[in-house]
């Protein structure tokens, strides 16, 4: 892929930025905290989280148990979104990752970077059957399937 195309896939980037307030969980002694944003991935290129003190954020880590994402001063979480596992071939891997609740209020602000509505994401979550391979599948339609698994529309 050239860098024109890169160019041309991220001129109208349908990128977000989000501010995000989790109140606090009531949490029982012995019954562990609850979760408050099932597990998931981001869809876009990459994810650029600033988050408070507070903890909660988890990520899978290559042995498939959950681990604290810490708070450090002054940095950034910085998650892979699906877009960039695409594009490289699965190289990088996208980001498993969930919240868990808190008996404090936690805020975090995420930037999702996304590429336009028409960038092509033929072969990765579309085709679903043999009959559609040929067709052109846009990453505004992966996100229309993808936003039917976020917390919010459930």
């Amino acid at each position: 892929m050239n860098l024109k195309t890169i160019e041309e896939m991220f001129r109208d980037s349908v990128s977000t930025l989000r501010l995000l307030n989790y109140p606090p969980k009531e949490v029982v002694e012995g019954s562990g905290r609850p979760m408050i944003c099932s597990e998931h991935t981001d869809s876009g290129l990459l994810t650029l989280l600033w988050q408070d003190s507070t903890g909660g954020l988890q990520v899978l880590n290559q042995e498939g148990r959950y681990v604290d994402a810490p708070f450090i001063e002054g940095t950034f979480v910085i998650n892979i979104g699906d877009f960039l596992q695409h594009y490289s071939g699965g190289k990088f891997k996208a980001t498993i990752h969930r919240v868990m609740g808190s008996s404090k209020e936690r805020m975090s602000i995420p930037f999702f970077f996304e590429p336009s509505n028409d960038a092509p994401m033929n072969g990765y979550v579309f085709p679903r059957s043999k009959t559609d391979e040929a067709k052109d599948y846009k990453y505004g339609e992966f996100i229309k399937e993808k936003i039917k698994q976020f917390i919010e529309f459930n």
